[in-house]
């Protein structure tokens, strides 16, 4: 993907007028958009329900159209071997079996992701996403979803729903599993998106950083995903987006009182920016990452205030000051 540049309009645009609302920026007709149809290629198809006596031949007859996962030499048995034994591992084929039963037709997902590839189309023309797969990840929850080059990959058994059996039998906390669901498919593809497009943007070196650069994140995933609910957004349950929305005046009077927007101290960003089930420096009904929650209703304060700043500019600018002066955030108290 081309390396952003900053934008030398940025300034300009920080000093423009006045919208409504952030959202009513995201309103984006998709009529006409492309892609009108968007094809995932299923490897864990091609993969596990290949015939054990002509493993090999299915392969290479699948390579040109696989060739992000397939790109090795086939020829050599050492790599079918490799291939079958991950076919043959027992919990790889456990979680094909459940995957396919929990997504027996993958247009649900190209339903999800075709508004998203549209989207990107929209805000940044001169780019363009790669191709999309999914796989067997052998359940990857810190990484769900990986782009490269030429590939987008999706684990879709990162995905099963946090009623599914396997995710606790795998011993991942309840926090982490809630953010299983389908739902969380387009919220975590518009992250690596955003990773891969801007992996080093942005010094982070205190918390309003590091709650600038999350809240930037988060603010580029609901551009693609305008529909998603808060609560997915930010990987919180109904209660805890409830108790995050009803107390944000007081989690900023705390970060401000306490002197702690500029501190440099790692545990204290941790406590902010760190997941888990909580945030410790409140109650246990709060929750984890309250900085990133700051940090996204700063910059959706900063895109009401000024309508012509593009998503492509608010990714350049890397003056974390002059974002929070621009933005005017004032929580309800």
């Amino acid at each position: 993907m081309k390396k952003i540049t900053v934008s030398a309009v940025l300034v300009a645009a920080l000093l423009a007028s006045c919208t409504p609302s952030h959202k009513s920026r995201l309103d984006i007709n998709l009529r006409g958009l492309e892609p009108q149809t968007l094809t995932i290629r299923q490897y864990e198809k091609v993969l596990f329900e290949a015939d054990s006596a002509s493993f090999a031949a299915d392969m290479k007859a699948a390579q040109p159209d696989f060739m992000p996962f397939l790109g090795g030499d086939l020829d050599d048995p050492r790599n079918i071997s490799f291939l079958w034994n991950y076919v043959a591992d027992t919990l790889n084929r456990h979680l094909y079996t459940i995957t396919h039963k929990a997504f027996p037709d993958i247009a649900e997902v190209e339903d999800i992701l075709r508004p998203v590839y549209q989207r990107f189309g929209y805000y940044f023309p001169d780019l363009e996403l790669p191709v999309p797969y999914t796989y067997i990840s052998g359940v990857n929850l810190e990484m769900p979803v990986l782009l490269g080059e030429d590939a987008v990959a999706i684990g879709l058994d990162n995905y099963l729903g946090a009623g599914q059996e396997i995710y606790r039998r795998m011993q991942f906390p309840l926090y982490r599993i809630q953010r299983t669901e389908p739902v969380y498919i387009g919220r975590d593809f518009a992250l690596a998106v955003h990773d891969a497009m801007a992996p080093n943007y942005n010094r982070r070196s205190n918390l309003l950083s590091e709650m600038i650069y999350a809240g930037k994140r988060l603010y580029f995933v609901e551009a693609l995903n305008p529909t998603l609910p808060d609560s997915v957004l930010l990987g919180y349950t109904a209660s805890q987006t409830h108790w995050a929305t009803s107390n944000e005046g007081n989690i900023w009077a705390t970060i401000i009182g306490e002197n702690l927007l500029y501190s440099t101290d790692n545990e204290i960003i941790q406590k902010f920016v760190g997941d888990g089930p909580f945030t410790a420096e409140f109650s246990k009904d709060s929750p984890a990452r309250l900085g990133e929650f700051i940090g996204l209703q700063i910059i959706r304060s900063l895109m009401t205030a000024d309508k012509e700043l593009t998503l492509d500019d608010l990714m350049r600018c890397n003056d974390n000051q002059l974002i929070l002066s621009k933005a005017r955030y004032k929580p309800r108290k």
